[in-house]
């Protein structure tokens, strides 16, 4: 299986926030709802807003927010590109769907060299 973050520089991890508040974009949608349905694999983006007078990120996922990033993560945030990856998905109680995620932050790596492809001698069938 391909590491998704080859190539890439872990900068750190959060619990996502937020999560009991309704979405921005669908606003009759509470983001506990969306929640159960996420997916390890699934691709996740940050989009900027204002909130306070300083600069806040929602965690969106198809289009909806799902969750902000919290303050005291937002620092480490740098414009350019960067890689969201859902480390782990928890459940409060075993009687609930209500959860929540924690998500690591990746930004590429300048120092990353890709490993050498090996070559392989022969044909396919050969002895």
């Amino acid at each position: 299986m391909k590491d998704k973050t080859a190539g890439y520089k872990h900068i750190g991890s959060f619990h996502l926030h937020g999560i009991r508040y309704p979405c921005k974009k669908i606003k009759e949608t509470n983001r506990m709802e969306i929640l159960p349905y996420v997916r390890m694999k699934d691709k996740l983006t940050l989009e900027k807003y204002e909130y306070k007078g300083a600069h806040a990120y929602y965690v969106i996922r198809a289009n909806v927010d799902i969750g902000v990033v919290p303050e005291e993560f937002t620092h480490r945030i740098k414009d350019g590109p960067y890689l969201l990856i859902i480390e782990d998905k928890y459940y409060f109680d075993d009687d609930s769907d209500d959860c929540g995620l924690k998500i690591g932050y990746y930004v590429p790596d300048p120092n990353y060299e890709p490993p050498k492809k090996r070559r392989l001698f022969g044909k396919v069938g050969s002895k």
